[in-house]
């Protein structure tokens, strides 16, 4: 379940194949958020399932929208909670890397950068160091951070590749680093594999502790803090 930008994309597998994968754009629905439920409805209907014959069940955490971060994690807990399946919470930027991992590999590139548009023309950034040790996991990431294009811009360098939807907050001349438009927006097919291989590890996550990974508050909770802050001082 991929629900960390406007795009809501869900996909089935059966024995690592894919069975089920289908997106939905915020022109077919008023807010595809409210259309989670059904459209997962939709898809257990066409793998001819039932909510309690999912096994795992994964989703992508963030960074992304506030509110399609909280309704797909709730909407995970709940399920898990009924049915007692396992869950799989993984970060966009972590899929999003893998998605261009291999081009990265092809171009010969060090480092893959992750942007998200962070809103107040700012990136959330993530930066994956490519290493030899695995063919599919071998990358060292950073925190996630967020910067100021400018700012995020001194530190690419030529052997870097950069991937991801905030990209069009950076400059033209980062042109020659950018890895291919198609593999910027997190694909459900990706978070099935990554959640594969968590659960060949054995890497599930708590039910009760499962939250969206917000690098910051939301702006509704800034205010908020900023007016127990100043009450603080006065």
């Amino acid at each position: 379940m991929e629900a960390s930008s406007k795009r809501l994309e869900v996909a089935i597998t059966i024995d690592n194949q894919i069975c089920f994968e289908r997106a939905i754009n915020p022109t077919e629905v008023r807010t595809s958020t409210s259309a989670l439920t059904p459209f997962l409805g939709e898809a257990l209907q066409a793998a001819n399932l039932k909510p309690d014959q999912i096994d795992i069940l994964a989703l992508t955490i963030g960074p992304g929208s506030f509110t399609s971060l909280r309704i797909a994690c709730v909407t995970a807990k709940t399920w898990s909670y009924v049915t007692q399946c396992r869950l799989v919470a993984i970060p966009t930027h972590d899929i999003v890397a893998r998605q261009n991992l291999e081009e990265a590999r092809q171009r010969q590139a060090k480092k893959i950068w992750v942007l998200t548009d962070a809103q107040r023309r700012q990136l959330f950034v993530t930066a994956y160091e490519i290493t030899k040790d695995d063919e599919k996991l071998a990358m060292n990431k950073s925190e996630t951070l967020i910067l100021d294009p400018i700012e995020w811009e001194t530190k690419l360098a030529p052997c870097d590749v950069v991937a991801g939807t905030g990209i069009k907050l950076v400059s033209q001349h980062t042109t020659a680093n950018l890895c291919n438009e198609e593999n910027w927006l997190p694909w459900a097919r990706t978070v099935a594999e990554l959640a594969k291989e968590r659960a060949e590890r054995e890497e599930f996550d708590d039910l009760w502790k499962l939250s969206p990974l917000y690098v910051r508050l939301s702006a509704a909770e800034e205010k908020q803090q900023n007016e127990v802050s100043n009450q603080d001082q006065k």
